[in-house]
C-alpha cells in the first residue's frame, strides 16, 4: 500500500466518520491557521476532501481558509486543490491586520490551531512563544467575534508529539 493510497484511507475514514458535522458546513467559510501542521493539515484536507465530494454531488461546499506562514509550503502540501476550494493566506497570528484580510470574506468557523512547537523556541525564545500563543489567539478570537462566527476551536499538538523531560520511567 502506498503512501497516497494510505492518505485515501484516512480521508474516507474522516469523511464517514464525520458526515453528519461535515454536512452543517455546506455552503459556509472554515479558516484553520496553522494549516502546515499537524492538525492543521489533516484538517484541510479532510475539509477539502469533503468539498470535493460536495461539488461531485452538486451541492454546494464549504470554502477553506489555510492561514499560514510558509506559503511555499502550503503551496507544495496542498498542490492540485483548487481555489474554488481552498485559500491559502499568508500571514503570522501575531500580525494586527488580520482582520483586514478577511474584510472581502466571510468567516463561519475557524480553527485555531496555530503555535510555534519548536522545543528550541521555548528554551531560547520563551517570551515570542508565549507572545505568539497570546496574540494570535486573541487576534483569532477577534476575527471571530467581529465575523459572527458560528464556532471557533482551539487546539494543540504539542503534548501530543513533544517530549517533555519528567523523572518518570516508561
Amino acid at each position: 500500500m502506498t503512501h497516497e493510497d494510505i492518505f485515501v484511507e484516512d480521508m474516507n475514514r474522516i469523511l464517514a466518520s464525520c458526515d453528519d458535522a461535515l454536512h452543517t458546513l455546506m455552503g459556509k467559510s472554515v479558516l484553520v491557521t496553522g494549516a502546515t501542521g499537524l492538525i492543521g493539515s489533516t484538517l484541510v484536507n479532510a475539509l477539502c476532501a469533503f468539498a470535493w465530494a460536495c461539488t461531485a454531488n452538486e451541492a454546494e461546499p464549504p470554502h477553506v481558509y489555510a492561514f499560514v506562514r510558509n506559503e511555499a509550503k502550503a503551496e507544495a502540501m496542498f498542490a492540485g486543490i483548487t481555489e474554488e476550494i481552498l485559500t491559502i493566506v499568508v500571514s503570522d497570528i501575531s500580525d494586527t491586520d488580520i482582520a483586514d484580510k478577511f474584510a472581502d470574506h466571510d468567516v463561519n468557523y475557524i480553527v485555531h490551531a496555530a503555535s510555534m512547537t519548536s522545543s528550541r523556541d521555548f528554551v531560547s525564545r520563551p517570551v515570542d512563544v508565549i507572545n505568539t500563543a497570546i496574540a494570535g489567539t486573541l487576534n483569532m478570537l477577534e476575527l471571530a467575534r467581529n465575523k459572527k462566527c458560528e464556532g471557533f476551536i482551539y487546539t494543540s499538538t504539542m503534548e501530543v508529539y513533544g517530549a517533555p523531560e519528567t523523572d518518570e520511567k516508561i
